[in-house]
Order: C-alpha cells, then sequence, then structure tokens
C-alpha cells in the first residue's frame, strides 16, 4: 500500500500519531487533511517548511507506525 492509501486506511489511529509527533497541526486541520497524504503534506509545508527534507522524514516516520499497525493487524509489512 501507498503512503496516501495507508493514511486513508488508518485514518482513525493517524490522527492522534500525527498530533502526538508534528503538534502544530491542529484538529481543524485534521478535519481538512480528513485521510488525505497530499493535504497533511501541505500543512506540513506549511508548519515546518523545510522540503524536501520534512516530507522525506515524515514519510519514514509515517512507514514505521503504519508497518507497525499492520504488525498488530497480521498484515505483512510493506515499504512505501
Amino acid at each position: 500500500m501507498h503512503t496516501n492509501h495507508r493514511m486513508q486506511t488508518y485514518w482513525e489511529e493517524t490522527q492522534a500519531y500525527v498530533r502526538g509527533t508534528w503538534p502544530k497541526i491542529t484538529e481543524g486541520d485534521l478535519k481538512k487533511i480528513n485521510g488525505s497524504y497530499d493535504a497533511f503534506l501541505l500543512c506540513l509545508r506549511e508548519y515546518y517548511g523545510h522540503f524536501p527534507l520534512t516530507e522525506a522524514q515524515a514519510r519514514d516516520k509515517l512507514k514505521a507506525f503504519y508497518n507497525g499497525l499492520d504488525e498488530k493487524r497480521g498484515v505483512k509489512a510493506v515499504s512505501l
């Protein structure tokens, strides 16, 4: 699964992770993002800048987070 699909699939779990990892992202932002990886990247860029480094770090953090969720659910981990 690609990042966008995984974010949509795990959106409920992702929201708390995003707020804990990137605290500048607000509840209002999460409603706008609504599982869209592209909208998430726009928020990251707005609040944190430093692209493409920030994007690569975010992708790596999300990949590890989603692989952990997959492992808990017995799904084979995939690369992004």
